[in-house]
């Protein structure tokens, strides 16, 4: 029956929207990421929310509304909390990656992607020779895209700590 359905000429407007009407509304998503956990169930955002509170240390409310099956807009107080989520990724709930992303307030959180997740790979038994920067960049670039790695002074690991590097 739906697929019968049509607008009339008149209905069938477009309506743009200018950066002037926009603009009130473009900070509605300055403190918010929306999270999509990646499990074959689905889970209460109530549940979720309790849980990953833990983590992530967070002082002030945090709330979380249903997008869809476990999707969730996370909305911050502050944004060093949003700040501070983003950067201690990757979360896990009950053994299931919590994809985050940015939210813009204009993209609908049903149409984000979650294909890429950041991930810190530590590298253990390396030979001296090979713990640097340049080593650490390559051996990441061949798990994933490579966004900072991380050595001590002088270029090199000593002390028992090995070089890592965040991919996603």
């Amino acid at each position: 029956m739906w697929g019968k359905f049509t607008l009339s000429e008149k209905e069938d407007v477009e309506v743009q929207i200018g950066e002037e009407s926009a603009d009130p509304l473009a900070n509605r998503g300055q403190f918010c990421l929306v999270g999509k956990l990646l499990a074959d169930r689905v889970v209460p955002k109530e549940l979720i929310r309790v849980h990953m509170l833990r983590p992530w240390k967070i002082l002030g409310s945090v709330s979380f509304k249903v997008l869809g099956e476990n999707l969730f807009l996370i909305q911050f107080e502050q944004e060093w909390e949003k700040l501070h989520v983003m950067e201690g990724r990757p979360w896990l709930f009950d053994g299931n990656l919590v994809a985050i992303a940015e939210f813009d307030g204009f993209t609908p959180p049903t149409q984000m992607v979650f294909q890429k997740a950041t991930f810190w790979v530590r590298m253990y038994n390396l030979p001296l020779a090979c713990i640097g920067s340049t080593i650490g960049h390559q051996i990441g670039a061949t798990v994933g895209t490579v966004e900072e790695v991380e050595v001590s002074e002088g270029g090199g690991s000593m002390g028992g700590v090995p070089p890592g590097s965040y991919c996603h």
